[in-house]
């Protein structure tokens, strides 16, 4: 029994193995017959020219999605009969995308077909001879049949369908060129000749608007397109006239519309024609305000006031919607910048006036200071020279300064301003002017003394130590009255140094005496020639105290500085008369 089992199961097993290798035998046919499907499927979609590429990579793609799908059913199988089947099922798929493939190319030629019937359709159309919008609605008949054809074809799911759409549509696109062949004449004919009409109109109304010189060139850019606007609008709706009577009707349409631009035209060129002549009026005046000379306030507020009337101005004209309307707008407004105008001529004129009057002034009193300083007898040449330039400085800068006011105050201030200027320059000529006579009478003092010193009969050292002190005193004398800003200053250190020279000669005397006593003996140079010559110069100083005129000392209404101008000369004087008396005595003891 062990033995029977036992080569019963071997037997089982031997025939286990004898079924699987049916099953893969089977299988092997199965997938050999599905690649095969497959590849043929391949071929037959590569070699189809109705394809395009993109349409043959996506059925490839399909066709691959079901070997492997077939391939994955064979292989799951467990039995031949199921992997046959599993074939057969895939062979099926590959066949379905074939078909799928043929209508796809099938429906291809359709549109190509379509699209060119289309495409030479449309071309006819164009070089028809009808009229740009007639063309254009035959052409959106051509395309509507030829998209309707469309449509359906993509719709169809067999390649009977698809044939008979696209013999539908080609006789629908066939049926849009015979309408465009049929055209009645006499429409084309009336179409015509209201084309011609509205295409003069057209021009005249163009012509107008370039001949126009008032229209910038942007305005009658605007204005021609609109004038073309409305003739291309017209030109449309003559085109797609059905009939004579409504060619007529759209060309008369259009030549109303032509009008009314031709009207808008006219309207912005007197509008401009008045903005011109406000731009203009308003420039002027504030090219006047701004070179009135008036004050910066004011030339603002008159500015402010022209421009708030040309605003005005403006926004009215801009608004008007006649010309009669835009020219009185304009009229009003001139009118009221020109007001303005005449307030600035006015205060300008006024202006004007004080500024004449300031400079008239200023130049009298220039000229008198002038006057002034050349009869003053005391002031050297170059000094008067470079006094009248500095009044000349004066009054050329106060001009400029009064010319540059913008008001009656201003003027007023710079014309006092430049007076007291040059009652300076009066007051420093009068100064150094005391100052020239003070070192005059210093000078003729100093001589003087030193010329008797040398005459006299000292030692030399005597000599040399007196006059060595009258230079010191001197030139002390210089020195402060150079340094002194006022004229009664100048005068005291005039009397101050005189009275220092003095103070040498009464030494100078003291020192003659003694000599005179020590020697007993009288000078021959100390003769009466030198006694007259001193006295003429003392009795000249005296005539010029009685007749000196100081520049700025007001003499006659100061006792304080006549005082001391007469103390002065009278000092000199006294000098003279010491050196004089000195000499008497030195012959009056050579006499005994």
């Amino acid at each position: 029994e062990t033995a029977q089992s036992a080569a019963s199961d071997g037997e089982t097993a031997i025939n286990g193995v004898s079924e699987a290798a049916k099953l893969q035998a089977a299988k092997n046919d199965a997938d050999a017959a599905l690649v095969d499907a497959a590849q043929n499927a391949i071929l037959t979609i590569n070699g189809d020219t109705s394809l395009t590429g993109q349409q043959k990579v996506d059925l490839i793609d399909q066709v691959n999605n079901e070997l492997e799908e077939g391939k994955a059913n064979i292989n799951n199988a467990t039995t031949p009969e199921t992997a046959q089947s599993a074939a057969s099922d895939g062979e099926t798929a590959i066949n379905g995308v074939s078909d799928a493939a043929k209508l796809q190319a099938a429906k291809n030629d359709a549109v190509k077909q379509l699209d060119q019937a289309r495409n030479n359709t449309i071309e006819q159309i164009k070089n028809s001879g009808l009229s740009a919008g007639r063309q254009q609605a035959l052409i959106n008949e051509v395309n509507a049949a030829h998209d309707e054809a469309v449509q359906k074809v993509n719709a169809d799911t067999t390649i009977p369908a698809v044939n008979q759409d696209v013999a539908d549509g080609l006789a629908a696109i066939s049926q849009v060129q015979i309408t465009m062949t049929g055209e009645s004449d006499q429409l084309h004919a009336a179409q015509d000749a209201v084309n011609n009409v509205l295409a003069e109109a057209t021009q005249n109304a163009i012509d107008a608007i370039n001949d126009n010189d008032s229209l910038t060139a942007a305005e009658k850019t605007d204005l021609i397109n609109k004038v073309n606007a409305a003739a291309d609008q017209a030109k449309a709706n003559i085109h797609n006239a059905t009939t004579p009577e409504a060619a007529q009707s759209a060309e008369s349409a259009g030549e109303t519309a032509i009008n009314g631009v031709s009207e808008a035209a006219k309207l912005q060129a007197a509008k401009n024609d008045a903005v011109k002549q406000l731009n203009q009026a308003c420039d002027n005046v504030v090219e006047q305000i701004k070179h009135s000379g008036l004050s910066a306030e004011r030339q603002q507020v008159l500015i402010n006031e022209v421009k708030t009337t040309y605003d005005t101005a403006i926004n009215k004209i801009n608004a008007d919607t006649t010309i009669p309307a835009v020219n009185q707008d304009a009229a009003d407004s001139l009118a009221a910048i020109n007001q303005i105008k005449l307030t600035v001529t006015h205060e300008v004129a006024k202006l004007d006036i004080a500024k004449d009057a300031a400079i008239n002034k200023l130049n009298e009193a220039a000229q008198n200071a002038i006057t002034v300083i050349k009869n003053n007898s005391s002031l050297k040449e170059n000094q008067k020279t470079q006094l009248i330039a500095q009044i000349n400085e004066i009054v050329s800068r106060t001009k400029h300064n009064i010319n540059s006011a913008t008001t009656s105050e201003e003027i007023n201030n710079a014309e006092m301003n430049g007076e007291q200027d040059i009652s300076a320059i009066i007051s420093s000529a009068k100064l150094q002017a005391a100052k020239n006579d003070a070192i005059s009478k210093l000078e003729t003092a100093k001589q003087q003394a030193i010329l008797h010193i040398q005459d006299s009969k000292l030692s030399d050292s005597q000599k040399n130590k007196l006059i060595a002190q009258i230079n010191t005193v001197y030139d002390g004398a210089i020195s402060k009255i150079t340094l002194e800003n006022n004229v009664s200053d100048v005068a005291q250190e005039t009397l101050n140094g005189l009275n220092r020279i003095k103070a040498v000669v009464v030494e100078f005397e003291g020192e003659i005496k003694q000599l005179s006593i020590n020697n007993d003996v009288a000078s021959d140079d100390f003769d009466y020639a030198i006694d007259d010559e001193l006295q003429n110069a003392n009795n000249n100083e005296i005539k010029q105290a009685k007749t000196a005129i100081l520049p700025n000392t007001n003499v006659g209404n100061s006792t304080t500085n006549l005082e001391l101008l007469t103390e002065s000369l009278e000092l000199l004087a006294l000098v003279s008369l010491t050196i004089i008396e000195g000499g008497k005595n030195k012959n009056h003891i050579m006499k005994k």
